[in-house]
């Protein structure tokens, strides 16, 4: 069930048992390896979650951590750009050669290569193949069950603590009470805030005893109370999209895309066996008349380029020069046969032909200096926010943001972590910030008041969050109790 609902598998949202294999293929593994790891981590999610069922939250603890989650503050700033520095910085020329040998690697040309290449898509290897009515025929009825569409339902809940309070919900449905007003109004699970709606589902996605009365129902049909280790829940389906197995009409267009990349794919695998160790006696322009396919260029590329697949880059900067190399194809990927035309190795320029560039990064690095030195100084001197705001440096605010996941547009050159250090109105960062341009004083200049009407929205969510902190520490509180027990023997002849 977890596999077929997975994207990669499918083919036009169809789970495709061909690709399915083909891609494990590629990563290494056979369906038998990776369904047993599969099988083991679904085990161990089972295991996680059978010790979260133990973990107690209390509405204290929920409110306090809302409180240290969503606080909210404005904060003010002055920024102390680098440039009116730039008049106050001494340039002497032993310094600006001092400053070249140290920091020699900032100014590394990096390696260049230059290569030609023949590119062969999945194109080229379909050309005059024609999928036959028989195949797709043959296909479609030697694989039907990969065709199947589970039923799935769509319905909404209401989750409740106690069994008093769902029976009188259930009295006031029963009275014509609207069903998704009463879950956002009483229902404790996560879908409250959209009225109880859980979408579509099939079966194996929910839990035993809410699936069987869930699947039992009719289109807009209530259920009676249902218990579940979560609560007590009623039910009501909303849609019911019945299974089916797809017709081959309705497949046809599918099987013919699985069938054009089987048989890609195959020619690919061909391809590259074929020509894999007989290339090194001929050349890229006899290939490409061969082939006929033109030949294209690339110029002084660095490894770090993105206009070209990674995979081509990184073969290409392990090539020796002149070599024919090819890389073999898939669904995702041309064959790419390539020579290395040219190489201009990484080098550090002599100080005398970009003395001028040096110059440059020296004087700024000088005027940033000079700034934080001038930031510093303020910050120091200051006894509160009021002395910042009389530096002489424009001040400013921001909106209210979170402290604790800070980010402004009016700041949005720098990185806020620092602020969380941070925790009432007036509070300075004793340490300058800078971007490429500024050097900037912050401080706290107002903290939002605790919004009560936001906790009561989001405090389902929060919850869920909260005991999923709770578990991991449960669950690292184990692991440590179990490396304490455990017994760890060395075998000394293995490691020699």
């Amino acid at each position: 069930n977890f596999i077929i609902t997975v994207p990669a598998f499918k083919t036009n949202g169809v789970f495709d048992k061909r690709r399915y294999i083909e891609l494990l293929k590629m990563n290494r593994m056979t369906p038998e390896m990776f369904e047993s790891q599969l099988k083991f981590d679904l085990t161990i999610s089972k295991f996680q979650q059978s010790l979260g069922n133990a973990i107690i939250l209390t509405d204290k603890e929920l409110r306090d951590a809302f409180a240290l989650e969503t606080m909210k503050v404005k904060l003010g700033f002055i920024k102390i750009p680098f440039k009116e520095f730039l008049k106050n910085v001494i340039v002497p020329e032993k310094q600006v050669l001092a400053f070249y040998n140290s920091h020699k690697e900032a100014f590394r040309v990096p390696e260049k290569r230059s290569f030609k290449y023949l590119e062969l898509g999945e194109d080229y290897f379909l050309k005059g193949y024609k999928v036959t009515e028989k195949e797709l025929k043959d296909y479609y009825e030697k694989n039907k069950k990969d065709f199947k569409i589970e039923e799935k339902i769509r319905a909404r809940h209401i989750l409740v603590k106690t069994k008093k309070e769902a029976e009188d919900i259930l009295k006031k449905l029963k009275k014509g009470a609207d069903f998704a007003k009463l879950a956002k109004k009483y229902s404790i699970g996560p879908s409250g805030k959209n009225g109880g709606d859980l979408g579509y589902f099939a079966k194996g996605q929910m839990v035993p005893a809410f699936e069987k009365a869930a699947f039992a129902l009719k289109k807009d049909e209530i259920s009676n109370i249902v218990k579940t280790r979560f609560g007590y829940h009623i039910i009501k389906v909303t849609d019911i999209k019945k299974g089916k197995t797809e017709s081959f009409k309705e497949a046809k267009k599918n099987i013919e895309s699985i069938l054009k990349n089987n048989y890609a794919a195959k020619k690919m695998d061909e391809f590259y066996n074929k020509y894999s160790n007989k290339l090194d006696n001929t050349s890229l322009s006899k290939l490409s008349a061969k082939f006929g396919v033109k030949i294209k260029k690339a110029e002084k590329i660095t490894a770090d380029n993105s206009d070209y697949p990674s995979l081509l880059i990184d073969n290409v900067f392990k090539s020796n020069l002149k070599h024919i190399n090819i890389i073999k194809g898939n669904a995702f990927l041309p064959v790419y046969i390539f020579t290395v035309t040219k190489i201009e190795h990484s080098y550090i320029p002599q100080f005398v032909k970009i003395k001028d560039k040096v110059k440059s990064r020296f004087i700024n690095e000088k005027a940033r200096l000079l700034a934080l030195q001038k930031a510093s100084s303020i910050i120091k001197k200051s006894k509160n926010i009021e002395d910042i705001k009389k530096s002489g440096f424009k001040a400013d605010v921001t909106e209210f943001i979170p402290l604790f996941r800070p980010f402004s547009k009016k700041l949005e050159s720098l990185d806020l972590k620092e602020i969380s250090s941070l925790n009432k109105q007036g509070d300075i960062l004793q340490k300058p910030l800078s971007d490429k341009e500024n050097a900037y004083i912050i401080w706290i200049e107002e903290v939002a008041k605790f919004n009560n009407d936001e906790f009561e929205k989001n405090k389902d969510k929060l919850r869920q969050l909260l005991l999923k902190e709770k578990l991991n520490y449960k669950i690292n509180t184990l692991l440590t109790e179990i490396r304490k027990k455990s017994k760890i023997e060395i075998n000394e002849r293995i490691l020699r």
